[in-house]
């Protein structure tokens, strides 16, 4: 779904955005094999610096600080892998 988000932040709109058809043939320019492993990669990343934040206590402001560190690194790497498997597909595209 991420790369429907991507879509509708360039502008598209939501009907298109949520037609499944459209999601699998952006997958097919991108490449099963390419989207899944970007995929995999971004929620990996996701799934381990959550356990990192909501398995250790915060007992201190520094644990504090390195909890809400680690919270805006799942963000911004959630967003720029959506981003990256956007543009991927932007200019796989753009090759077709």
């Amino acid at each position: 779904m991420e790369l429907s988000i991507a879509k509708l932040a360039d502008g598209g709109n939501i009907k298109n955005t949520l037609n499944f058809l459209k999601i699998k043939r952006a997958i097919d320019v991108i490449g099963w094999k390419d989207y899944s492993w970007d995929y995999t990669k971004i929620i990996l990343s996701v799934v381990i610096l959550t356990y990192l934040t909501q398995y250790h206590i915060s007992i201190t402001i520094v644990d504090s600080i390195f909890s809400t560190i680690l919270r805006l690194l799942i963000f911004i790497i959630q967003f720029m892998g959506m981003g990256y498997v956007y543009k991927v597909y932007k200019e796989n595209e753009l090759e077709s």
